[in-house]
C-alpha cells in the first residue's frame, strides 16, 4: 500500500475494531505504533513500488533466475516457497 495511506488505514482498522478485540490487541497495536510509526519511519518500511520487496534474495525470482545458470538443483530452494504457500 503507498506510503501516503498507511497510517491512515492503520487508524480505520483500529477505530473498525471491537472494544473487545481492541483489548485483546492492545500490547500488539501499542507495540506497532511505538516502533514502526514513530522510532522508524514509514519510508524506512514500505515496499510499495519496489520491485524487490523482501531483504531475503531466496525468495527474490531474479536471484532464482541467476542460479539456473550454474545448474544449482531448484530443490534446495523450493522449502521456502512450500513454506510460504502453507503459512
Amino acid at each position: 500500500m503507498p506510503e501516503a495511506v498507511i497510517e491512515d488505514t492503520y487508524d480505520e482498522l483500529v477505530a473498525t475494531m471491537s472494544k473487545e478485540l481492541k483489548n485483546t490487541l492492545n500490547d500488539l497495536l501499542d507495540y506497532f505504533q511505538e516502533q514502526w510509526f514513530v522510532k522508524v519511519s514509514i519510508s524506512q518500511w514500505c515496499v510499495h513500488g519496489l520491485n524487490m520487496s523482501t531483504n531475503n534474495n531466496a525468495e527474490n525470482k531474479h536471484f532464482l533466475l541467476s542460479l539456473s545458470q550454474f545448474r544449482i538443483p531448484m530443490f534446495y530452494l523450493a522449502f521456502h516457497s512450500r513454506f510460504n504457500r502453507r503459512i
